[in-house]
């Protein structure tokens, strides 16, 4: 079996207008703003889990669970490249929009009709300035806050 290597297939977008995000347009995705260049290489951390529900009885012997909401945690780093850069300009003031991921196709392709991809519904937070550290580029990160169930695997229309 072949190992996947990431290294320049995963491309990152910041939208803020998609007419669906099961079916989210190719127009409407670039249209946005493309991130990956500006993230360090382990920039994008999204992070998905499950919440557990207690089902346990009084007369339980032992706890038992099943599975509850399910969970959405988000932290973008980004190599911090000047206040006119776009992420510096797209963080500003905690916006609304979509993140959206594709895996697995080159940075250099477009985003193209029938493409798998990932579609997150968030609210920025503000962005946090890192601590300088001796050779390491100037950072900051932006957590993002899910605002609505996102649609994984969803297809370009």
């Amino acid at each position: 079996m072949a190992d996947i290597i990431a290294d320049g297939m995963v491309k990152v977008g910041w939208v803020t207008t998609l007419s669906s995000l099961t079916s989210p347009t190719a127009v409407q995705i670039t249209a946005g703003v493309d991130l990956e260049s500006f993230l360090t290489p382990d920039g994008l951390g999204i992070e998905l889990g499950d919440e557990a529900v207690d089902t346990s009885a009084l007369n339980s012997t032992f706890s038992t669970e099943k599975a509850g909401r399910g969970t959405v945690a988000i932290e973008l780093t980004f190599k911090d490249q000047g206040a006119a850069n776009p992420p510096w300009t797209t963080f500003a003031s905690r916006p609304s929009g979509y993140l959206v991921v594709r895996y697995g196709v080159a940075v250099t392709t477009d985003w193209t009709a029938a493409q798998k991809v990932d579609v997150y519904t968030v609210m920025a937070g503000d962005r946090k300035i890192a601590a300088p550290a001796a050779n390491e580029v100037a950072k900051f990160s932006v957590q993002l806050f899910s605002t609505a169930d996102p649609s994984i695997a969803a297809t370009v229309a």
